[in-house]
């Protein structure tokens, strides 16, 4: 059987990506009270787990049979919404610690 070629705007397995934000939630929660003077609160933790599980429901390629552009669409969607959600959280981060990257950036750059 020929395998199906994927196509990804991002260079990394989806498995990948849960992984990293979980991974990135995980610190977040452990620091807090750092985050909150950023105005990051408990709020938009849960948003971006929401969204991590939205994502996660999602059937992998693998697993879908019949329509697969259709749904590779929609995982394409969400995964661009989940990496912006990040990206919006690291940006208001970044712009505090100007001088010195935070330690969830610096893990997440060395995990990408």
């Amino acid at each position: 059987m020929k395998e199906i070629k994927r196509i990804r705007n991002y260079h990394f397995k989806d498995s990948e990506l849960i992984f990293k934000c979980q991974l990135g939630i995980e610190f977040i929660k452990r620091d807090i009270e750092h985050f909150n003077l950023y105005g990051i609160t408990g709020n938009d933790l849960l948003v971006l787990e929401q969204k991590i599980a939205a994502f996660m429901d999602i059937p992998s390629d693998i697993e879908i049979k019949e329509n697969q552009v259709l749904r590779t669409q929609i995982k394409k969607q969400t995964a661009v919404s989940l990496c912006e959600s990040i990206d919006d959280i690291m940006m208001i981060v970044g712009r505090k610690y100007s001088k010195k990257k935070p330690l969830i950036i610096e893990v997440l750059e060395q995990k990408i």
